[in-house]
């Protein structure tokens, strides 16, 4: 599914940066619905849901973060994908300069981390990685493990 805020080549790789995604924030049509920390199989993120005018699903980004099977930060990307529009229910319009600035102390601690903490990548990491990014982190999974 194309999503209208992304570009064709952000919606080929389900990707985007972390400046497109302060770029993305800025919109008016856009509306930030829970900002969370979360885990999964693939590791722990924050979790960035939006809600977008004109767009029934929920976006939902994912970034800052370790991601174990390919054993590397997420600091400058965000993945992406969609929700139904019942999992926004029960969700408030959170403050978007309250929430942009948190994105942004985020980055800059996640930054360091990565700065700091070397995280030495194996072969397994790297072919996970090509898996993923030719498909996704699910196919990779399922295809690797």
């Amino acid at each position: 599914m194309e999503i209208k805020i992304f570009t064709e080549n952000e919606n080929l790789f389900s990707r985007i940066s972390y400046k497109r995604l302060l770029n993305i924030l800025d919109r008016d049509d856009v509306n930030v619905i829970e900002l969370k920390e979360l885990s999964n199989s693939y590791g722990t993120f924050w979790f960035i849901d939006l809600a977008v005018k004109d767009i029934d699903d929920v976006i939902v980004l994912y970034g800052f973060g370790i991601h174990e099977l390919r054993n590397r930060y997420f600091v400058d990307e965000f993945h992406f994908h969609t929700m139904p529009s019942w999992t926004k229910e029960n969700k408030q319009i959170l403050d978007k300069k309250v929430i942009i600035k948190q994105i942004k102390d985020l980055h800059k601690k996640y930054s360091e981390m990565k700065k700091g903490d070397y995280l030495e990548r194996d072969e397994a990491n790297e072919m996970y990685e090509q898996v993923a990014d030719m498909s996704d982190d699910d196919a990779a999974m399922s295809i690797l493990y």
